[in-house]
């Protein structure tokens, strides 16, 4: 089970990674106090997923106690498929939206604002601006949905929020490891990838939105149609 949610995750924390977190954390590496500086980030996204995983977690297990009773009486149904398609739905649309927007933008190169570089400036940067951005809280939204419709328990459930925390922090370090394993061209590898995710920001934000969109919308599809076709049978019959 936990090998299931992991083929469908991972690709979801790549995807918050990139490409402005990437990018702000080769920007500390090529400032001052660089490993002091990655590793406080990497730290941060961590614990702050891990935090908000485990939860919203929590917050729903309560509210599935909470509402039990009131629910007992009802007839279940499965809405997995109409989630999918909703959640997929929306990553279409603002793909769409982003992409007309680039489109019609002109190309001229935008100037890049200096950083402040404190503790504090890194930790409300990586959680304010990085971690809690449009893009990736609708990705942590869909991983959390993703954990509670895998229908693990509680505890099961926390374990595995910790390991995606632990494989989003792993994601985030790149830079820190071509950092410190290229020597003496660490700066040119660095200054060279910062150029190059500076370059397909919008690319790469794009087709993040528009991949994820498609790959949800088809699995909601592909989980909506052989229940629409049995019960069109049961109707017929």
């Amino acid at each position: 089970m936990t090998q299931n949610i992991f083929s469908q995750v991972v690709p979801l924390i790549v995807a918050m990674v990139l490409p402005a977190p990437m990018l702000k954390s080769i920007r500390y590496l090529l400032a001052g106090r660089p490993i002091v500086h990655s590793i406080l980030m990497i730290m941060t996204w961590g614990i702050t997923c891990f935090l908000v995983l485990g939860m919203a977690i929590l917050l729903i297990n309560i509210l599935q106690v909470v509402v039990e009773i009131h629910l007992a009486d009802m007839p279940s149904r499965d809405y997995t498929g109409w989630m999918h398609l909703g959640i997929g739905f929306i990553f279409i649309v603002i793909g769409i939206k982003k992409l007309k927007r680039s489109l019609n933008q002109n190309n001229a190169p935008v100037a890049q604002q200096s950083i402040e570089i404190t503790p504090y400036s890194i930790v409300k940067a990586t959680i304010h601006t990085e971690l809690f951005g449009i893009k990736n809280i609708l990705l942590m939204f869909l991983i959390i949905y993703i954990i509670l419709t895998s229908k693990s328990g509680f505890g099961q459930s926390l374990i595995v929020s910790g390991m995606i925390a632990i494989t989003s922090m792993i994601w985030v370090s790149i830079p820190l490891f071509v950092y410190i394993f290229t020597g003496r061209e660490r700066d040119n590898v660095l200054e060279l990838l910062k150029k190059w995710l500076t370059q397909n920001k919008d690319t790469l934000i794009i087709f993040i939105y528009l991949f994820i969109g498609i790959s949800t919308l088809s699995t909601g599809i592909g989980e909506l149609i052989p229940k629409l076709l049995e019960q069109l049978l049961e109707d017929v019959v």
